[in-house]
């Protein structure tokens, strides 16, 4: 699908406990797969397991998204996705991966979000070329900035020219 348009919308799933790692009832806001040239617009995800999930998609703007509730697997998830840009975003919702290059991202970008319980994730599957820029991260104590996720059957964490700038 080419130039789709999602905006001003919120989405509100019930205020059940997170069952845990790969355990989420799917009470996902977003499966964006197979697009091109789309965007993602002011839109609103609480209580989700999953904000927004990508997946073989490029050029697709995901701007001005709130997450917000309980505890989540991802807020934002890019992978198997070339050029996606994701910006101007709240992400107050902890989640394990919070925000995450995925498997196979390549030249996508975070730019001017905010994110409590920050977790930068590299996912692991080869990601490369993804740009983390003028971030305002929260962290909780013994929480690491850094911590990636992902099989580690599929490594290494992320190939070259990944790029952490104004954290």
């Amino acid at each position: 699908l080419e130039r789709v348009g999602i905006e001003h919308l919120r989405i509100e799933f019930p205020e059940d406990e997170y069952a845990g790692h790969h355990k989420e009832a799917g009470y996902n806001g977003m499966f964006l797969t197979d697009l091109l040239h789309s965007w993602v617009r002011d839109v609103t995800i609480a209580n989700a397991d999953s904000g927004i999930l990508t997946d073989s998609s490029k050029n697709v703007t995901i701007r001005d998204v709130r997450t917000e509730g309980r505890r989540a697997h991802y807020s934002v998830h890019v992978a198997r996705s070339y050029g996606m840009l994701v910006r101007d975003f709240t992400f107050r919702a902890p989640a394990i991966h919070n925000p995450s290059f995925n498997t196979h991202a390549r030249r996508s970008v975070y730019v001017g979000g905010e994110v409590h319980h920050a977790r930068l994730d590299q996912h692991n599957g080869y990601n490369h070329q993804n740009l983390f820029d003028n971030l305002r991260a929260h962290l909780i104590p013994r929480w690491n900035l850094f911590r990636h996720g992902g099989d580690h059957d599929t490594r290494p964490a992320a190939g070259a020219f990944n790029t952490f700038w104004n954290i």
